[in-house]
This record gives C-alpha cells, structure tokens and sequence, in this order.
C-alpha cells in the first residue's frame, strides 16, 4: 500500500494524501465506491447520490480545501459551500 502511495504521489508531494490509498482502507469496506453505485431509483436521488460522490472524492483529494476543490471543478466557491449543505456532506478529520 506504501508503494502504491509513493508511485501515486506527486514528486513535488511531501506528504501522501488518502487518495493514493486504497478506498477500502480509508472509507472502509462498506462505503459503496463511485462506480459500483446503483443505478436504478429515483432519478433526483441517484443524481444526488453521483454528485455528492464526485464531491467527496475532489474535496478529500484537496484536503477539503473547497477553493482548490471548486476550481478542479469549474465551479464558484459559493457553489462548492451550497452543494456541500445540500448534500450533507463533512470531513471526515478526527
């Protein structure tokens, strides 16, 4: 898992980030990951579902930094702050 980190890491990277590890050792086994989510329900909550996934993913790459984050994602920071509202999402730093 150190390996695959360090390959993953940037060189100008001093720090690993929890991206370059597995998903399962950060989120934990039952965590859906982004491509194995359903794909049959409401429209509206799936859609929620893929947004709020996407989100998560960008914002933990970022270190929940959500100007970093809103800029990868070509949207304002007053955007990232409302999705982050609206779908209840929160870091998860202890």
């Amino acid at each position: 898992m150190i390996e695959r980190a360090v390959i993953l890491a940037k060189p100008n990277e001093a720090t690993l980030k929890p991206e370059f590890l597995p998903f399962e050792l950060f989120y934990g086994e039952n965590q859906p990951k982004p491509h194995d989510l359903p794909m049959t329900g409401n429209l509206d909550a799936l859609l929620a579902n893929y947004e709020r996934e996407i989100l998560r993913h960008v914002l933990n790459k970022h270190d929940w930094n959500q100007t970093l984050a809103a800029k990868e994602l070509n949207i304002s920071e007053r955007v990232m702050r409302y999705k982050i509202k609206r779908l209840a999402l929160h870091s998860r730093k202890k």
